[in-house]
């Protein structure tokens, strides 16, 4: 019965079955080699207890200097947006029909230039009617036979809106963007560049034309302009009659036969508005000229009024009609559009963003406390690789924001840097300003990982000189990317663990090498 409870054992069984049918000699033998082999195992266990007793291993640690995590702790964090230099989002002016989109997303537009158009059939038939109510009216005044400064002004006015109504109006069904500065010529010729070069350059005629008589005043040297005009409109006669040539050569090819009779009689018949035009321009020119000599006799008063009124009606005309059009206002690369053929659109809609995305500046805000540390000309290190200076701090805060501006200069090339980012910023305390050096600053900023959240505290740990881990409470302050602000409680030369996750004060760590 005593044999019971470990007969229930295999292993048991065998041993009671094995001893049961030994005899008392073999007994007593077996019991000896017992004896003998116990005696080695605790002579060999006693002699080396490394090999029974188990290894112990220590947490291993990374530290570094709070200096050194700060990257330069004199710096001021911030957060900071890229943008560029020159940038301009555009709005619709007018509702209605998209009925021309000359640009895409990416292209590359000078200052002026035409990006689309909104349904404006009823505008231009408006400011047609207006200038051509002026035409009329400084015809009546040149065939006075007046040949003052007055009269030479308005025909130098009304010689520009013969051009323009000629180019703009009547070349425009013979070409594919033909306001831009690379049109496209819908005539399959040998060689269609000269035809499209001349019209991207009477463009730039037309629109330099323009801001001269914007700018045409009573002491304004007539004379030189009627001059210049003679040269441009000479140029244009000659680009109306090559045109007018090649549009008369009728050819099967598709891109040409949507070109109608009509088309072809309204170029010719703007050539020969031209050409009466530059006559008369020729004419009043050297009349002019010769006036100079003597006494001039200027129109009446009953007839400038009239030309102020009809100045005015094509001043409004015009105003009218721009509103449709969505024109760059500063050159640059467009960084969205908005804008699909076909589609309505209504007043006010953001419609075109344009930025010159080679010349980049750095804006970000900063507290009213923070102002006396920044100063113009400061120093900046962005995104711990690039160079930048203080370019403008606001004199007052943002009613919005409640801040301050600070815009930023980059310095040199930064092709990790593109318009809209978001980037980090040291920058370099005006140490002056408090008459201390940056080396004794208490802000800094370290990794987040460093960091241990207690019930009611926050610290960081150090690990004194036998390897016992040390708490050291912080203030924290904001967060900038992966990193923290600390305004108090560390200095610069106290190393800290770098990873303090797992770990609590007075545990026991070595430092990996």
């Amino acid at each position: 019965m005593r044999f019971l409870f470990f007969e229930k054992l295999p292993v048991a069984r065998q041993v009671i079955t094995l001893v049961t049918g030994m005899s008392t000699i073999k007994l007593s033998v077996a019991a000896a080699v017992l004896v003998v082999a116990g005696s080695i195992v605790t002579y060999v266990l006693v002699s080396n207890p490394d090999a029974h007793e188990p290894t112990s291993f220590l947490p291993l640690v990374e530290v570094a200097s709070v200096e050194t995590l700060s990257a330069g702790s004199s710096g001021l964090p911030l957060l900071g947006q890229v943008r560029s230099v020159s940038e301009a989002t555009i709005l619709t002016e007018a509702q209605g029909q998209i009925t021309r989109v000359n640009y895409a997303f990416g292209d590359f537009v000078t200052a002026g230039a035409i990006i689309a158009e909104i349904s404006n059939a009823s505008e231009r038939a408006a400011l047609a009617q207006a200038r051509a109510f002026l035409a009329e009216k400084e015809a009546q005044i040149a065939r006075t036979g007046a040949t003052t400064e007055s009269s030479a002004r308005n025909v130098y006015r009304s010689s520009f809106i013969t051009a323009d109504d000629a180019v703009q109006n009547k070349t425009e069904p013979f070409f594919l963007k033909d306001r831009t500065q690379f049109p496209s010529l819908l005539i399959a010729l040998p060689n269609e560049e000269p035809l499209e070069r001349a019209r991207a350059e009477i463009t730039e005629i037309l629109r330099v034309w323009e801001r001269e008589i914007g700018n045409l005043t009573d002491v304004t040297d007539v004379l030189s302009l009627l001059s210049k005009a003679r040269t441009d409109l000479t140029f244009i006669e000659s680009f109306l009659t090559e045109l007018a040539s090649a549009a008369n050569r009728r050819t099967n090819d598709p891109s040409s036969l949507a070109i109608t009779d009509a088309d072809r009689l309204g170029l010719q018949t703007a050539r020969s508005s031209v050409s009466t035009t530059l006559g008369t321009l020729i004419a009043t020119e050297d009349t002019l000229r010769e006036a100079r000599l003597g006494t001039a006799v200027g129109a009446t008063g009953e007839q400038e009024a009239q030309l102020t009124s009809a100045r005015a009606q094509v001043s409004v005309a015009v105003a009218a009609l721009e509103r449709t059009i969505v024109r760059a206002p500063i050159g640059g690369t467009i960084n969205s559009i908005n804008l699909k053929l076909g589609n309505f659109v209504s007043a006010q809609t953001p419609a075109v963003t344009i930025a010159n995305n080679n010349a980049l500046e750095i804006e970000t805000a900063i507290t009213a406390k923070d102002r006396e540390h920044v100063a113009i000309g400061s120093s900046v290190v962005i995104d711990g690789r690039y160079r930048g200076t203080v370019t403008n701090v606001a004199p007052g805060l943002d009613p919005l924001t409640n801040k301050i501006t600070v815009e930023i200069g980059i310095e040199g090339e930064a092709p990790g840097l593109t318009h809209g980012d978001t980037v980090r910023l040291s920058i370099q305390r005006n140490a002056l300003s408090e008459g201390r050096t940056p080396s004794n600053t208490t802000e800094f900023m370290i990794p987040i990982a460093a960091l241990k959240v207690e019930t009611d505290r926050i610290v960081v740990f150090s690990v004194s000189n036998d390897g016992v881990l040390v708490a050291h409470p912080i203030v924290e302050g904001p967060l900038v990317g992966g990193s923290i602000v600390i305004k108090g409680g560390i200095t610069p030369d106290l190393e800290i663990v770098l990873d303090a996750r797992g770990l609590n004060e007075g545990d026991v760590v070595e430092i990996a090498d």
